[in-house]
């Protein structure tokens, strides 16, 4: 019965590279370089022809603090007290359905013939919204085939959103008179 005593193992001192080895090692094998280089720039330029280009159009919305329309009871019984939380409350609301089926509507996007019915879909895929930093700021960003829809659509977007705030802000205060009143 032979232990692993018995049997000798050989082990290869590690020695720092030297440039010239690397060289050789290149050198003997140029063939195999050159055709994966090669390889590679033939699927770069291929993906550059065959993806479709797309551009991204960008629209930002300055928020409003919550204390500037909530009386003192409403922002210490709110949610809002806490500013990130209002701003991700109103990322979810440029992301809601309701919101960017108006901008469908408003754009008639289900009448593009490169988007089609899926309209709504399409643009829930194509929509990015985030924060600016600390800032009270909302970055909205759709990317499109075209460089004006794409424009169009930020815009649109955003703009659908200013006014679903108005509107929501001046039924509140209509609400608020008719208490009042």
């Amino acid at each position: 019965m032979a232990s692993s005593i018995d049997s000798p193992t050989m082990t290869r001192e590690l020695l720092p590279l030297d440039v010239r080895e690397i060289l050789d090692f290149f050198l003997r094998r140029w063939k195999l370089v050159c055709s994966i280089a090669a390889l590679t720039f033939a699927a770069f330029v291929a993906a550059a022809y065959l993806l479709p280009p797309s551009y991204t159009g960008v629209a930002q919305v300055l928020l409003d603090a919550p204390i500037d329309y909530m009386t003192p009871q409403d922002y210490s019984n709110s949610d809002f007290a806490d500013n990130s939380t209002f701003i991700e409350s109103q990322i979810a609301v440029l992301r809601s359905t309701s919101l960017l089926q108006k901008v469908v509507d408003s754009e008639k996007l289900t009448e593009d013939p490169k988007i089609g019915p899926g309209a709504l879909i399409w643009l829930q895929g194509a929509l990015g919204v985030s924060r600016v930093g600390l800032a009270d700021v909302i970055e909205i960003s759709v990317t499109a085939y075209d460089p004006g829809k794409a424009a169009s659509l930020a815009n649109a977007i955003s703009q659908a959103y200013l006014a679903d705030r108005v509107r929501s802000r001046y039924e509140g205060a209509k609400k608020a008179s008719t208490w009042l009143s």
